[in-house]
């Protein structure tokens, strides 16, 4: 009897054990995409299992980056979504039939080389592009990499996030907040909810919220069916099929994540801190955790019969 008492425990701790870390687990939501840039043969690889890949165009290399291995962006290249026959890609349908909330967050790195050879007539050095430009009709945002001050010899660094809105076309706005200026590397998050009423957009650096756009109308503030979402340019190709790399960033980029929902400062802290895991294995939907725990269930159901003979002897 003690011994079938004894496997009837430890069956119980291992399904309390189970809980506890499926519960740990659904506190942080997961990655719709999820950009480590370490293979070198597909630096746009989604490694999140849910195929939001994106393609690199023009010139895009790999360097050494925060965690393994990074995206190094040169003024002449750009990892580009695919889009549907409408033109959306699968950061359009987080608004057009998802969630309407968004978390974009990255490692970034700048060198002052990088800013040297810039051509300040190419206007903002994009990080992050989906739209937000006139001849497309607006609507969109875009994720910035801008010098706050002195170009060649910088003191500060502003991280700006841009939106243009379908609703109101001539209006932009963002975060003119800067920060000193480093070689580091610095950890930028921007959350958006298009949901709420107004509008809730946080923009994050190093973990600290440092900018809240909270008061202008930022309704249908994500979607740009005429321009694919993109790392490193505004990427289009034009009339004359030739590839263009609009208002082009360099630097280096490193652990890029998605989100179809709003992180709050501690979940970012998390993914800030721990950087994400690729799964060995598909990992189980929460969905189906109780599937999971049919094999500790068996045993567990065996110890209680194995129990209830030797009481009954």
């Amino acid at each position: 009897m003690k011994k079938a008492l004894a496997i009837f425990t430890a069956a119980m701790m291992l399904i309390s054990a189970f809980s506890v870390a499926v519960a740990a687990e659904g506190e942080v939501p997961s990655p719709i995409a999820v950009y480590n840039f370490e293979d070198d043969g597909n630096l746009g690889k989604d490694v999140s299992g849910n195929k939001n890949s994106l393609s690199a165009k023009g010139t895009v290399n790999q360097t050494n980056g925060k965690y393994g291995k990074a995206a190094s962006f040169n003024y002449e290249g750009a990892l580009v979504a695919s889009s549907d026959a409408n033109g959306a890609d699968f950061i359009d349908k987080i608004e057009l039939s998802g969630s309407k909330q968004m978390t974009l967050m990255y490692w970034v790195k700048y060198s002052k080389a990088d800013l040297e050879s810039w051509n300040t007539e190419w206007g903002w050095r994009r990080i992050v592009s989906n739209g937000v430009d006139g001849s497309t009709g607006y609507g969109g945002f875009t994720m910035l990499g801008l010098v706050g001050d002195n170009i060649i010899v910088p003191s500060k660094i502003n991280p700006a996030c841009i939106f243009h809105t379908e609703k109101a076309q001539s209006w932009s706005g963002g975060n003119w907040s800067t920060y000193p200026w480093t070689e580091d590397w610095v950890h930028v998050a921007w959350t958006v909810d298009l949901g709420t009423n107004p509008g809730r957009c946080l923009f994050y650096v190093n973990g600290t919220a440092i900018f809240d756009l909270s008061e202008k109308d930022i309704s249908n503030g994500l979607v740009n069916l005429s321009r694919a979402f993109a790392i490193g340019a505004n990427y289009f190709v034009d009339g004359e099929s030739n590839e263009q790399f609009n208002q082009p960033f360099a630097g280096e980029i490193d652990d890029f994540y998605a989100f179809d929902k709003v992180l709050d400062a501690d979940q970012i802290a998390y993914y800030m801190n721990n950087n994400y895991t690729v799964p060995e294995e598909p990992s189980v939907p929460t969905s189906d955790a109780l599937t999971a725990v049919m094999p500790v269930a068996v045993v567990c159901a065996a110890a209680v019969i194995v129990l209830k003979k030797k009481i009954l002897g």
